[in-house]
């Protein structure tokens, strides 16, 4: 069984927009994008899977399998920013659900003071971001009115997002590196041994992030590697880079 979103009538075009878009910006485009996400982190190391689809040869009935939800309140959502010059932004933690206000609050408590740090990035008084892309999925917690406007005052046009001239695709987790890359190498670290509690979890995640943050070579050709996977779903005409 392979487990992956199911693409919608629609949603290989709006793949296919949006890699042929990335391919056409400029050399050192990806450098200045900051695409960022979350993900949860169950204490008992289970993984809730959605939109699973069970393939079985033409003619063949499907076969048969439970889908264990996992309804433990034992998690910690974590929030992680990655930028193609090798910068990671976080983690950020979320003991409850990431809803348009606790988003927004990790944009101007974590995000912005980050950014403006960096010089090549620094904006005028309050205003907009030079060179930054800020990119994100579709959620319902980035989708929020306050949030989109704040993202329109920190990074104008340069926004990549549903309902934005440059739109990130819908139901596309093969194209972004955190979830291609950065979500499973961290699980694979934070769940090796048994955890005692969530604290001893948040020390691992951030133990981990840190020793991601010393190799910003990998982070960069973990980001470069969007390219790849896009001249794959290109050659695939809006489909996944994988069966």
């Amino acid at each position: 069984m392979i487990k992956h979103h199911q693409l919608l009538p629609g949603n290989r075009q709006r793949r296919l927009q949006f890699c042929q878009w990335l391919l056409d910006q400029p050399d050192r485009f990806l450098e200045d994008l900051l695409i960022g996400d979350e993900s949860g982190f169950a204490l008992n190391a289970t993984i809730n899977t959605h939109n699973i689809r069970a393939y079985r040869l033409r003619g063949q009935p499907p076969l048969e399998f439970d889908y264990q939800r996992n309804d433990s309140r034992l998690k910690i959502t974590t929030w992680v920013g990655l930028m193609g010059n090798g910068t990671i932004l976080g983690p950020v933690f979320f003991n409850e659900n990431v809803n348009g206000p606790r988003y927004l609050a990790t944009i101007n408590e974590q995000v912005v003071p980050a950014l403006a740090n960096e010089r090549r990035y620094r904006r005028q008084g309050n205003g907009r971001f030079r060179r930054v892309w800020w990119a994100q999925d579709g959620a319902p917690c980035h989708r929020n009115r306050a949030t989109t406007e704040r993202m329109t005052e920190l990074f104008g046009e340069r926004v990549i997002a549903l309902n934005r001239p440059v739109e990130w695709p819908p139901r596309s987790p093969d194209l972004t590196p955190l979830d291609f890359f950065l979500w499973g190498h961290l699980k694979s670290k934070v769940f090796v041994t048994p955890l005692a509690n969530l604290e001893e979890m948040r020390r691992r995640i951030t133990v981990e992030i840190e020793a991601l943050r010393q190799d910003r070579g990998l982070i960069r050709r973990a980001v470069r590697d969007m390219l790849t996977r896009t001249r794959k779903c290109v050659k695939r005409e809006g489909g996944y880079i994988e069966d």
